[in-house]
C-alpha cells in the first residue's frame, strides 16, 4: 500500500498526488490519501473534483506503516552496513531534499510518503493517465462555456499572478516571494514577439490588485467569476495556448496541463526567496526563464 500525505493547495495535492499514481503503478500497490492534514488547515481537499479515482487512508492504515517504520528503524546493524538502502527502504518515506530524487523508485511498496515531489520527472512515464484523470467531473456553467470559447477560439495567453496569501501571509511572503510586475511586463514583450493576434487572459487571487496594477494594451479578459472554484480556473487555464506564469504550483499545473503543441511559457527563476524551499527541478525542459528578484 502507498499513501501519501497531502498537504498545501491544489498545485501541491497534485503533485504529491501524481507521484504516489506513479510509484503505486510501478509496485502494483494501492494508492490511499492521508487528507488529515487539510481538515485541520485551511486548504481544501480538491481532488475530488476531477476524475481522480482515489481512497482515503484511514487511522489504522497510516498506524499500520507508522508501527513497521518503528520496527524497522531498531534495526541498526542493517542501517550501519547500507545506510543508502536502508533509507530508501524505510516505511515512511520523507523527501529528503526539493531536488529531483530518482531513489525513490527504489522505496518499498508499502509506504507513507510525505513531501512535495514538485517536478514531472516523478510522473513523467504516466504523464497521459494523469492528464486524463486531471479533468473536471461536472460540466462548466453557461458563463464559463463562453469563457471557454473565448480561449480556444483565440491566440489565448494565460498570465497568472498570485498575491493572495502571498501577499498578506508574512512567512509565506518571506519564504516564497512574490514576482514583481516588471516579470509581467518584460515576459509580454517577449511573448509579443513570438505570438501574433493574442489575447490574453488573467488570473489571480487578487484580481481587483492586477486590475489596478497590471495595464495590457492589447486585448485581454481578467477572469474573476471563480471565486472559491480554484479547480474551474485551473482548467480554463490548461485550455490556454500560451503561458506566463508565477512562481506558484497552481500556475505551474495550469500550464504544463495544456496539450497545445510547442506552446510558449514563460516562467520566474528562482522559484522562491528563500533557498531552502526553492525546488530547483520544478521547472520544464522547454520552457522559458526570466530571472526575477522576488519581493
Amino acid at each position: 500500500m502507498i499513501i501519501v500525505k497531502l498537504r498545501g493547495g491544489l498545485g501541491n495535492q497534485l503533485f504529491q498526488y501524481s507521484t504516489g499514481k506513479r510509484l503505486a503503478l510501478l509496485k502494483n500497490s494501492e494508492l490511499k490519501l492521508d487528507v488529515s492534514d487539510l481538515k485541520k488547515g485551511y486548504r481544501s481537499f480538491l481532488l475530488p473534483e476531477f476524475q481522480i479515482d482515489f481512497k482515503v487512508a484511514n487511522y489504522s492504515d497510516i498506524l499500520k506503516l507508522q508501527f513497521k517504520n518503528y520496527k524497522h528503524v531498531k534495526n541498526f546493524i542493517h542501517y550501519f552496513f547500507n545506510k543508502h538502502d536502508y533509507y530508501y527502504r524505510l516505511p515512511i518515506f520523507k523527501e529528503a531534499s526539493l531536488a529531483y530524487d530518482e531513489n525513490i523508485l527504489n522505496c518499498s511498496d508499502d509506504v507513507y510518503m510525505i513531501g512535495y515531489w514538485q517536478c514531472e520527472k516523478y510522473f513523467k512515464s504516466i504523464e497521459e493517465i494523469i492528464r486524463n484523470e486531471i479533468s473536471l467531473k461536472e460540466k462548466l456553467d453557461c458563463q464559463n462555456e463562453e469563457l471557454l470559447e473565448t480561449i480556444e477560439n483565440t491566440e489565448s495567453i494565460c498570465v497568472h499572478i498570485r498575491n493572495g496569501d502571498y501577499f498578506f501571509d508574512e512567512t509565506i511572503r518571506k519564504n516564497i516571494g512574490i514576482c514583481p510586475i516588471e516579470y509581467y511586463y518584460k515576459a509580454i514583450e517577449n511573448i509579443m514577439r513570438e505570438v501574433n493576434n493574442p489575447h490574453f487572459f488573467i488570473f489571480s487571487d487578487n484580481i481587483e490588485w492586477t486590475k489596478q496594477y497590471l495595464k495590457i494594451q492589447y486585448p485581454h479578459t481578467y477572469v474573476s467569476n471563480n471565486n472559491g472554484k480554484s479547480h474551474v480556473d485551473m482548467y480554463l487555464m490548461s485550455r490556454c495556448k500560451h503561458f506566463i506564469i508565477a512562481n506558484s504550483s497552481f500556475s505551474w499545473w495550469g500550464a504544463w496541463l495544456s496539450r497545445t503543441k510547442n506552446k510558449i511559457v514563460y516562467a520566474p527563476t528562482p522559484w522562491c526567496k528563500n533557498p531552502k524551499y526553492n525546488p530547483i527541478d520544478i521547472h520544464s525542459a522547454d520552457w522559458k526563464k526570466i530571472s526575477v528578484t522576488l519581493l
